[in-house]
């Protein structure tokens, strides 16, 4: 390889030339600086982002307490995962799990749940409840999700 033509590693990759290299060096530090283009673009895209996952986790409670025949509201207020309220927030708990990329804290303040370590319990018991399951597939498969 050519003395003159070095490739740097930044992040592990090979970026090119040393033009290349200090050009995004330069892009990359705009971010660090508050009010800056680049951090007001940031933040606007992470706004549209975190738009569109609370759009789809408002889609997916209609089509659950529609499969329910219960109002949203009820579900979402409601504390407890028991009788048939509780099912049907174990549905939107797998759902919201599978298609929002939420953490489990984000999870847990959504549903109303005191901690984030409730999330994996209520995963795994619907996990191992077949009727869930099979609700949360008939809600998957026959309404349509399409995220």
């Amino acid at each position: 390889m050519d003395k003159k033509i070095k490739l740097e590693i930044v992040n592990q990759r090979y970026l090119g030339d040393e033009a290349f290299v200090n050009r995004m060096r330069k892009r990359i530090g705009y971010g660090k600086i508050p009010g800056s283009k680049f951090t007001k673009a940031q933040r606007k895209m992470e706004e549209a982002v975190e738009n569109l996952d609370e759009e789809k986790a408002r889609r997916i409670v209609k089509r659950v307490a529609g499969h329910f025949n219960t109002d949203e509201k009820s579900i979402l207020k409601s504390k407890g995962f028991h009788g048939e309220v509780g099912r049907a927030r174990s549905v939107i708990l797998a759902l919201l799990h599978k298609y929002v990329p939420w953490t489990y804290q984000q999870l847990a303040a959504y549903l109303g749940l005191k901690n984030k370590s409730a999330i994996d319990y209520h995963l795994r018991k619907m996990r191992n409840n077949r009727e869930c399951r099979d609700i949360l597939k008939d809600i998957e498969n026959n309404k349509g999700l399409k995220f």
